[in-house]
């Protein structure tokens, strides 16, 4: 899959502190237990953001690099 620009990954903002210090690659407990990252681009991101966390007030954007992804992209 092609993806124009930078993936948009929601999360607060302990794990994306967590991420900068990961050595081995980024990974985080939603991948561990449903198998997946859920990425949205730049233009979609407002659809997981209102699904998923409305209220919450400690979240950050990961800006990812779709070319320096080691999985799957779909």
């Amino acid at each position: 899959m092609q993806v124009k620009g930078p993936l948009v990954h929601i999360c607060e903002k302990a794990e994306a502190v967590r991420c900068l210090e990961a050595t081995q690659g980024y990974t985080t407990q939603e991948q561990a237990t449903l198998g997946f990252i859920h990425l949205s681009t730049i233009d979609l991101l407002l659809i997981p953001a209102n699904r998923f966390y409305v209220g919450q007030s400690d979240l950050v954007l990961l800006l990812i690099n779709p070319e320096l992804l080691t999985a799957e992209l779909r």
